[in-house]
């Protein structure tokens, strides 16, 4: 999860990123707290998946 630069996507709302290790963005988000929802809920659903055994 990190957040934007002001010198980045001047204007635009979404100044965070919740990101894969390769570098691509999964999700945006307008502030931290929302951020750290959305990472928290990305997380359950992979650990979901790997206790099902199923490919995400």
């Amino acid at each position: 999860m990190y957040q934007l630069p002001d010198t980045v996507n001047y204007g635009d709302f979404y100044r965070w990123r919740i990101g894969h290790h390769s570098g691509l963005a999964v999700a945006i988000a307008e502030t931290e707290t929302h951020a750290l929802k959305g990472a928290n809920n990305l997380a359950g659903l992979f650990n979901d998946v790997q206790q099902t055994g199923q490919s995400a």
